[in-house]
C-alpha cells in the first residue's frame, strides 16, 4: 500500500467516525464545567474532575470503532478490499486515541487557564489511562451486546444514524459509570 492510498483510508476513517467519536467527546467535554466546575480548583479536586469526568470522553472515542461494519453491503465491501478489517480497526483506534489525547491536553488546558493548580502531563496521562481503559471496556461489552447477544444473520442495511442498540449501549455504559462513581463518593475510604 502506497503512501497515498493511505492518507485516502485515513481521510475516509476520519469523515465517517467524527460524528460519533468527536463531537460527542466534544459535547461532554463542554458539559463538564457546568456539571462538576471546573475554576480554581486545587490538585485533588482537579485530579477528581479529569479522572472523574474528562475520562468518559473514552465511551463515545472507543464504542464505535466497529459500528460501520454492521450493514452487511459495507462489510462485503470492505472484506474484499486490498486491506484487511483488522488494519482499518486498528486504524480507528490509532485515531481514537490521538483524537483522545487532543482532547484531553485542550481540557486540561481549559482547566490551567481557568485557575487550577495541577502537574498537566502527570494528569493529563491519567486521564487518558482511564479513558482508555473506560473505552476498552466499553467495546468489550459492546461487541458482546451487539454480537453475541443480537447477532442477526439479517444485518440492516443502513449503518447511518445513531442505532437503538448502540444509543441504549452507550445510555448503559454511562449509566454504569455514574453508578460506580456515586457508589465510591458515598462510600469514601
Amino acid at each position: 500500500m502506497n503512501a497515498e492510498n493511505f492518507f485516502i483510508i485515513i481521510a475516509a476513517n476520519i469523515r465517517m467516525h467524527y460524528k460519533y467519536t468527536l463531537l460527542p467527546g466534544i459535547a461532554l467535554l463542554f458539559v463538564i464545567p457546568f456539571v462538576y466546575g471546573t475554576a480554581n480548583l486545587d490538585c485533588l479536586q482537579s485530579a477528581d474532575c479529569l479522572e472523574r469526568m474528562a475520562a468518559l470522553i473514552g465511551i463515545p472515542m472507543f464504542t464505535p470503532l466497529i459500528r460501520q461494519e454492521h450493514s452487511r453491503g459495507l462489510y462485503e465491501t470492505i472484506a474484499f478490499r486490498q486491506v484487511s478489517l483488522k488494519f482499518i480497526v486498528f486504524l480507528r483506534i490509532v485515531l481514537s486515541v490521538i483524537g483522545s489525547i487532543l482532547l484531553i491536553l485542550v481540557f486540561a488546558l481549559y482547566m490551567r487557564f481557568c485557575g487550577c493548580s495541577f502537574p498537566l502531563f502527570p494528569y493529563a496521562f491519567r486521564t487518558l489511562a482511564a479513558s482508555m481503559a473506560l473505552g476498552i471496556q466499553s467495546v468489550v461489552i459492546y461487541v458482546h451486546f451487539v454480537f453475541i447477544l443480537w447477532y442477526k444473520p439479517e444485518i440492516s442495511e443502513e449503518p447511518s444514524g445513531l442505532s437503538q442498540t448502540e444509543f441504549s449501549f452507550r445510555l448503559f455504559c454511562f449509566l454504569y459509570v455514574s453508578a460506580w462513581q456515586w457508589s465510591v463518593l458515598a462510600n469514601p475510604q
